[in-house]
């Protein structure tokens, strides 16, 4: 849940976000889409905890959302960035977030993604 949301950058006067309010239900998904520059990047990494809200509180189940833990958190959050960095590992490590992997629940989350298909048909 976001509340009252407003980032604005170190060394800055003008906000690149202010006042926002919204929340997204248990199951559900959001998309954030707009032009080039409009602050979308900076929205995501609030929600994900990679930025402090100048004021106001982005919350997850009731806490706010930089005082998870990033393991935790990316159990209920997802972000994919314009360009993507992979971590160092096997692309079944990167879906599992670097945890022990568990084949068949990689290969749900491949299927559910949409990427199971591309990721057989990369090289060995």
């Amino acid at each position: 849940k976001l509340e009252d949301l407003h980032y604005r950058a170190p060394g800055t006067s003008q906000p690149l976000i202010s006042r926002i309010d919204f929340g997204v239900e248990p199951g559900q998904t959001c998309g954030v889409i707009g032009p080039s520059g409009s602050g979308k990047t900076t929205l995501c990494r609030l929600i994900v905890g990679a930025l402090r809200p100048s004021f106001g509180h982005v919350r997850l189940d009731g806490d706010e959302v930089w005082t998870w833990a990033s393991d935790q958190l990316g159990q209920y959050v997802g972000y994919l960035p314009q360009q993507v960095e992979l971590f160092p590992g096997t692309i079944a490590e990167n879906i599992a977030r670097l945890r022990d992997v568990d084949s068949e629940a990689v290969i749900a989350a491949a299927q559910l993604a949409g990427i199971h298909e591309m990721i057989l048909r990369l090289p060995s």
